[in-house]
């Protein structure tokens, strides 16, 4: 939803990159929302009709893989859709489709590695260790091998991962804590003088940069897929 509605360059980019690696895909139309903001309100009764929804969609076609480009939502449909109250019909379907369901930089990670060619880059980058990348999407590791075969780069991680302080609804209902938090986030990045701060999931890389234009901070901030673009399409 964030990259549809908000930041759809970052979609446009990633299939850019798909289509340069000769991909065949398809984007069905009628997707909406997974349903994570209700289910981590506690309104789990009202996520069903969304997971259906999904369910239905992608059950239709016979794909071999289904493509997640934000790690939030892959994470939270691969460890919370079995545990929503869903007809034996829908559950079946679900393990169906279930296997075929990769992130994004998995995908390219594990099938497209080889394929792929990056400009050297000198630079050095502060990586963000999104929360639901790095432990409900488990896939924090796919992205810095991507970035790994960037000659010259060099990463800069965190020793104890530190969340941006979204969140999703907490931001909302906590703004001020909300708010110290991505504070926070850029004093440890200025602590660490890089080039740039590299941001994996747009739910992140929007409060990051709604935090950054609100204080004046003059860190720049990439969205991973945006980095990873422009380092592969210009070879």
């Amino acid at each position: 939803c964030f990259i549809n509605k908000i930041e759809p360059e970052i979609g446009l980019k990633a299939i850019e990159i798909l289509k340069k690696l000769k991909v065949d895909f398809f984007i069905p139309e009628n997707q909406t929302c997974c349903g994570q903001p209700f289910f981590n309100s506690g309104f789990q009764k009202e996520v069903v009709p969304f997971a259906k929804n999904f369910i239905n969609i992608f059950n239709k076609a016979n794909y071999e893989k289904i493509i997640f480009l934000s790690s939030s939502c892959y994470g939270f449909i691969m460890n919370n859709y079995e545990k929503l109250n869903l007809k034996e019909k829908y559950l079946k379907k679900f393990l169906e489709i279930k296997e075929k369901i990769i992130d994004y930089f998995e995908f390219l990670d594990v099938n497209l590695r080889e394929d792929i060619k990056f400009l050297e880059d000198k630079r050095k980058i502060y990586l963000h260790p999104s929360c639901h990348l790095l432990r409900e999407a488990k896939v924090y590791s796919n992205l810095k091998n991507l970035l790994l075969r960037i000659k010259g780069i060099e990463i800069l991680e965190e020793e104890i991962p530190f969340c941006c302080g979204f969140g999703g609804t907490f931001s909302i209902k906590e703004p001020e804590i909300s708010s110290e938090m991505a504070k926070r986030k850029f004093e440890m990045v200025k602590e660490k003088n890089p080039d740039f701060m590299l941001v994996p999931d747009t739910s992140c890389y929007l409060h990051l940069n709604s935090y950054k234009i609100k204080n004046k901070e003059e860190i720049m901030l990439k969205s991973a897929i945006e980095y990873l673009y422009e380092k592969f399409l210009k070879v």
